[in-house]
């Protein structure tokens, strides 16, 4: 292919563009540069390729999904006891999302409460204070700060956006094409990546039974077409992070090749693998489920979402426990190069800087379609109302 699918303009080295299958920020690694020129690549990655990072970024920063560039944002949130804001960061550690600070007066009596992320914030606050405040002591504050470990479990959401689902489109558009497929085929989808026409043919895809049945531990992103000319249709199921699913129908008067193309890629072992995926629908099913799709079990999302957390803490707590050996032990041993095992005090040492490890508890309530406000104080506000109503107190799933 020597165009570009939007525009049809012909590559030169001046406006050729590697375009990723999968965007790179959902852990898509697969790329080609005879797709998309520059122009409408940055076109197509300001226009939903940014939805689709936004919609996905909670599970990339909690599975810490490597990228070409750059990591994952953090993700903001509530503590569910407190009410204060929260940010995560990637890998699961987190803590407030600004500081805090507290003024109470009782009488002629004020007290004052500072939260801060970290010393250098704190002391900066304690100097804000001592220009109201001229008694405040601030190097005798600082010496008595108290450290605290956030072990609250965090409300946040998981969202799906209309605009994000172009990009879902877009992806399977790019396997198909690279892997031997027609433009013709797919240049009624354009106006609907443009934003000027609606698609009914796209949504998201959540059966009782599973397309795909991922191993223990796996976390993968997943592409399968079928292109079927006597049934006249050539539709795709994809799969990001095994969680967002979404069955498009790519062209309902299909007379081309016939197709059967499967591309997976297991975006914590950063390889691809080769699953065999169950997806086999006629003409009449497959319509049906558009028709219809106002009926998606949201509670099998719920369900998957359930998996993919299990295996981030897992990880996450192995990461966790492994930087803490690596850390002490390497002290020891570069201290006493001589030392055949460890003393009793280091291994007790090491069991309290284990216990000490922060959590990073997810509980879910029932999905609702309202949205959460803009404005920061009104969205955590949100938050901590809808925690009241929707989240158990079972622990953590």
């Amino acid at each position: 292919m020597e165009t570009c699918y939007r525009c049809d303009i012909g590559f030169t080295d001046e406006n050729r563009s590697k375009e990723h299958v999968i965007p790179n920020s959902c852990g898509g690694w697969l790329k080609s540069s005879e797709l998309l020129c520059k122009k409408c690549n940055s076109l197509f990655g300001e226009k939903f390729d940014k939805d689709l990072a936004e919609q996905t970024n909670f599970l990339a920063n909690f599975l810490n999904i490597k990228r070409n560039t750059g990591k994952p944002q953090n993700v903001e949130g509530v503590y569910l006891h407190s009410g204060e804001p929260a940010t995560i960061s990637p890998g699961g550690r987190h803590g407030i999302l600004r500081p805090i600070v507290k003024q109470i007066d009782k009488g002629n009596h004020t007290s004052i409460s500072i939260k801060a992320r970290n010393s250098k914030e704190y002391k900066k606050i304690l100097i804000s204070l001592k220009r109201k405040y001229p008694k405040i002591d601030v190097e005798e504050m600082m010496t008595n700060v108290k450290r605290e470990t956030q072990t609250e479990p965090i409300a946040t959401l998981a969202k799906f956006s209309v605009d994000a689902k172009r990009s879902i489109v877009k992806s399977l558009i790019n396997f198909y094409l690279i892997s031997g497929g027609v433009k013709k085929i797919i240049a009624h989808l354009i106006p609907y990546l443009e934003g000027v026409q609606e698609y009914r043919y796209a949504y998201v895809h959540y059966p009782d039974n599973l397309i795909y049945e991922v191993k223990k531990g796996e976390v993968s992103n997943v592409i399968r077409i079928i292109g079927n000319p006597s049934e006249r249709m050539l539709y795709g199921y994809i799969e990001i992070f095994n969680t967002y699913n979404y069955l498009v129908m790519l062209n309902n008067e299909y007379d081309g090749a016939k197709m059967n193309l499967t591309y997976a890629y297991d975006v914590l072992l950063n390889k691809q693998i080769f699953p065999d995926i169950n997806l086999n629908y006629d003409r009449q099913s497959l319509i049906n489920l558009f028709d219809k799709k106002n009926e998606t079990p949201l509670a099998n999302f719920q369900k998957i979402l359930e998996r993919i957390i299990e295996v981030g803490m897992i990880r996450q707590l192995d990461k966790n426990i492994q930087d803490i050996i690596i850390a002490v032990v390497g002290d020891y041993i570069s201290l006493n190069p001589k030392a055949e095992k460890l003393p009793k005090v280091l291994e007790l040492l090491i069991n309290k800087k284990i216990s000490e490890i922060q959590p990073y508890i997810i509980k879910f309530g029932n999905p609702t379609p309202e949205a959460p406000p803009r404005n920061i104080d009104e969205r955590n506000k949100w938050l901590q109302e809808r925690t009241k109503e929707c989240f158990t107190d079972k622990g953590s799933h």
